[in-house]
Formats: structure tokens, C-alpha cells, sequence
């Protein structure tokens, strides 16, 4: 579940999934550096696999990056 995590994350990923761009490099994901230190643009938990093939992920914050993996403390 993605309720607590999502807040800080522009899509919180809880299932698996696959996001390909139709060319690759052709599709810019920005979090814009939002205010927030942990801002990002995805968080993938630990429950899914997750494969983002071709994606430029940009503008997350120090502490929070474009992509965050949580591990659930593993």
C-alpha cells in the first residue's frame, strides 16, 4: 500500500509494472525539485518489480532523488 509513502512522490509503485517510452530518451519525467527534501518522481516498495526502460527521470531533491526504492527495512 502506498498511503503513507505516496506523499512525497509523484507515483508511489506498489504492483508490478513496466513503463517503456516509444522511443527511448523521448519522454522526460521532471519532479520539478519541489519544495519538499524527499520529493522524487517514483517510489518503488519493496512488494513490486518495477522496470522503466527508456525513461529520462529528473528534478528530485537531495535525500529523495528521481527514484527512491524502499526496501521495507531490509
Amino acid at each position: 500500500m502506498c498511503e503513507n509513502y505516496g506523499a512525497h512522490s509523484a507515483l508511489c509503485i506498489d504492483h508490478n509494472v513496466t513503463i517503456e517510452a516509444e522511443m527511448p530518451g523521448s519522454v522526460l519525467l521532471d519532479a520539478r525539485g519541489i519544495a519538499s527534501t524527499e520529493k522524487r518522481v517514483f517510489l518503488v516498495k519493496d512488494s513490486a518489480v518495477a522496470e522503466l526502460i527508456g525513461l529520462n527521470i529528473t528534478g528530485g531533491r537531495a535525500g529523495g532523488g528521481g527514484l527512491a526504492i524502499d526496501t521495507g527495512g531490509k
